[in-house]
């Protein structure tokens, strides 16, 4: 099950990051908005931008151990070639 995970997210982790980025924005954009209209911010205004950034981490672990298993793979490539 936690392999499934973690490739599903080693795959898809470009997509993660870049919807971490649009809900960062989002909240960014209504916190200037309601800065503007002098009224405080909505209650969901901090718990949707951290979920934003916890989202665009998990992208970047993704894509932290999508390259990592590739250098593995080439290292293993490399050494079986070195030993013929």
């Amino acid at each position: 099950m936690l392999k499934k995970a973690c490739n599903f997210c080693c795959d898809r982790g470009y997509v993660f990051m870049a919807a971490g980025m649009v809900i960062i924005s989002a909240a960014a954009a209504m916190l200037i908005r309601s800065k503007q209209a002098a009224e405080p911010p909505n209650i969901l205004l901090w718990p949707l931008a951290a979920a934003g950034v916890i989202i665009y981490i998990i992208g970047r672990i993704g894509i932290f151990l999508k390259n990592r298993r590739k250098q593995k793979e080439r290292r293993a490539v490399e050494s079986d070639s070195d030993e013929s």
